[in-house]
Order: C-alpha cells, then structure tokens, then sequence
C-alpha cells in the first residue's frame, strides 16, 4: 500500500530554507512542502509549518492568522529556547498534538516522525475553547486593544472583529458591528468611536 503523502505549507522568507526542506522532506519522509496562502488553511489537514519567524510577526501568524478561524495543526522551527518559547505560547505546552515546536538543530529523520504526528483541532468548538482559555491568546488581543487600536480604520475593524470571535457574545457583537460600521463611515472621529468601544473590550476581555 502507498504511504500517504503529508502535505505541509511553510511560512519563510529563507528561500534557501524552502529548497532544501522541500528536497529534503520528499525525499525521506514522503512530505510535500508548498508556499503558504490562506487559501491553504481551508484544507484543515494541511499542516503550516512557520519558520525563522521574526518576533514581531509570530503572534500575528498564530493567533490572527491561524488560530483565530482555522484548525490547522502549526509547526515551528528555529525561534527560540523552547522552555521560554512554550511559556509565552501556552498553546505548544497545553495542546501538543495539535501544535509542534521543534528545537534546532534537529535530527531529520525524527523531525518527519514528529511531523507526522500532529493532528488538526477536531471542530471549531474545540477551537474557541482552546482559544478561549488560553493566556497567551488573551495577552495578544489585549495587547492589540491597547497598543493598535487607532493605527488606522482597516486595521480597528479587523481587530474588533478579532475580538467579537473570541468573546462569543451575541448582544456585544451586535454592538461591535455597529461600531465597527460607524468607523467605517467616520472620516475624523472614528478613533472616539474605537477609543470608547475598545476600552469596553479591554474590561470584557480581563
């Protein structure tokens, strides 16, 4: 019988990283590589593997991009001790399964072994418990009310809509939505608007 080929999709700006673990990879442990595209993360089997991230970027990827809406199992390379790596990421000690941090250097033969074991989030309710009662998740969304709220107007909507789906309260998001359309509408006083709906986010959200 056919092994089953692994498909991964990989978050990197190494192109030399993409070439070798492509080669690599397909050749040892029947894995495919592609390019990330968020078209990919529709597929929940779809393993994205993140690798040399810079700082700024990693929560962003995780939480806004992945975790926020998708179920795909995320592995990551090359960052940092994974002792320290896990405390500011909970969700690499708490749901290992379904979030793989890999030191480096590591042995490549284990490296496909380990690979091949993570598994997506079984459903999107599962998801939002995860997210919901994850600290690392919390401080980030925190993190975005306070710090990159009134950045500018694309930039507030999306993170309200962030924070509504983390919330799961049917009348605040009611009322998110109307704010956030008011933004969208205001050409000079959308940042009162986000300022007042923010602060009222902050205190839901601790």
């Amino acid at each position: 019988m056919a092994k089953t080929l692994k498909k991964l999709v990989l978050i990197s700006d190494d192109e030399e990283l993409y070439g070798s673990l492509r080669r690599a990879l397909r050749a040892v442990g029947n894995i495919e590589i592609n390019r990330f595209t968020k078209a990919s993360l529709k597929n929940k089997n779809r393993i994205v593997l993140i690798a040399t991230p810079k700082e700024e970027n990693l929560k962003e990827l995780i939480y806004s991009t992945i975790r926020s809406k998708y179920l795909n199992p995320i592995v990551i390379i090359n960052y940092k001790v994974s002792p320290l790596f896990k405390k500011e990421y909970p969700l690499f000690e708490d749901h290992p399964f379904n979030h793989l941090y890999i030191d480096v250097p590591f042995d490549l033969v284990r490296f496909v072994a380990t690979v091949k074991d993570v598994i997506p989030i079984s459903s999107q309710a599962i998801r939002e418990a995860i997210c919901g009662s994850d600290s690392g998740y919390k401080g980030y969304l925190l993190k975005l009310l306070s710090h990159d709220l009134l950045s500018e107007k694309e930039r507030c909507v999306e993170i309200l809509m962030l924070v509504s789906d983390y919330l799961k309260d049917k009348k605040l998001s009611k009322e998110i939505e109307a704010a956030a359309n008011k933004i969208k509408m205001e050409s000079s006083d959308w940042s009162a608007i986000a300022s007042r709906i923010g602060r009222e986010l902050e205190n839901r959200i601790k």
